[in-house]
């Protein structure tokens, strides 16, 4: 076999291309890792079916690979050798592979990418689709609930920026940097605090939102603390609970969605902050710039926002995009 079709050195290429790339700071170590042991594992899996050229790789390989069950057990794992592999475990499998399909074909040394687009989401929960830029625009322009709207516009802003419901619900306007253009997302014990980069329609309609709430607060003599006032959300006694202000942020985050006719099965308020993960992943290629963006410790939680379908349809329109 010509060694360059031999899948063990493709294999090799890759591992030793993401460990330079991790050396660069271009790609997170541990993921350079992860990849590099997913890949190793791919190829025995390969070569025990007697696939040993890079070229001789499909579609049906890679999915019998991906969905296939955990080799054996592991000490410190809960996980019965047999059992299904998790849908954390087939994302890393199928990353790994598009990661290593993707250099291959730019290397030639592959000539179709076999690696399926399916998503992979996590088991029981209801499918969210990311909005798509079509969408975003919709909503920017008829998502306004009454002419004087700031509140559901300013939302929306914060949400394409990539802030949760919980976070929207938490901001205050102390929050919001119009100087820099940007969010101050505090951290919690599931989320790491952040800034979020606003373009300019999110700097008009946060500062908005501001101008709304100063003059309100100035007809009504009250007096208003940038760092107590809430930005986007009252804090009335039967909603006290963070749960509960978050489930009103989607509520108003759903009134904006109709107002702008965007009713595709499967858009639901969490398709902004989708479109943000999406948006981000797009424009980097790196699942740890989306982590950071949405300020999760967890590779795996940030990988399974990426939806592959909307990046092969939209991802080289997010790039051409100054401002999204």
């Amino acid at each position: 076999m010509n060694e360059c079709g031999s899948l063990q050195v493709a294999v090799n290429t890759a591992q030793v291309t993401w460990m330079a790339e991790s050396r660069k700071g271009t790609i997170d170590e541990r993921t350079a890792v992860q990849y590099a042991k997913a890949l190793s594992t791919f190829q025995m899996f390969a070569e025990a079916n007697g696939i040993l050229s890079v070229r001789a790789v499909d579609r049906k390989l890679c999915e019998a690979w991906i969905h296939a069950p955990l080799p054996s057990a592991n000490a410190r794992s809960r996980t019965r050798a047999g059992r299904s592999s998790g849908a954390s475990t087939r994302r890393r499998r199928q990353t790994a592979l598009r990661r290593a399909a993707k250099l291959w074909l730019s290397l030639g040394i592959l000539v179709v990418n076999p690696v399926p687009g399916d998503v992979i989401r996590p088991e029981g929960l209801a499918t969210t689709y990311p909005l798509t830029p079509p969408e975003v625009a919709l909503l920017r322009s008829f998502g306004r609930v009454g002419l004087r709207d700031t509140l559901r516009p300013a939302m929306v802003e914060a949400a394409i920026a990539g802030a949760s419901q919980q976070g929207i619900a938490s901001l205050v306007v102390a929050s919001f940097d119009s100087g820099k253009g940007a969010l101050i997302l505090q951290g919690t014990r599931q989320t790491l605090g952040r800034k979020l980069a606003l373009g300019s329609h999110g700097v008009a309609a946060l500062s908005a939102r501001v101008s709304d709430l100063t003059r309100s607060a100035e007809r009504r003599g009250l007096s208003f603390d940038p760092t107590m006032a809430p930005l986007l959300i009252r804090h009335s006694p039967d909603s006290s609970m963070s749960e509960n202000r978050s489930q009103l942020v989607a509520s108003n985050l759903k009134r904006a969605l109709a107002a702008a006719g965007v009713d595709r099965p499967g858009v639901t308020a969490g398709s902004l902050q989708a479109f943000a993960a999406n948006a981000c992943y797009a424009m980097t290629n790196r699942v740890e710039d989306v982590a950071q963006l949405l300020g999760l410790h967890s590779l795996d939680r940030a990988m399974a926002k990426i939806d592959h379908q909307w990046q092969s349809e939209w991802s080289e329109h997010v790039r051409a995009l100054d401002d999204r």
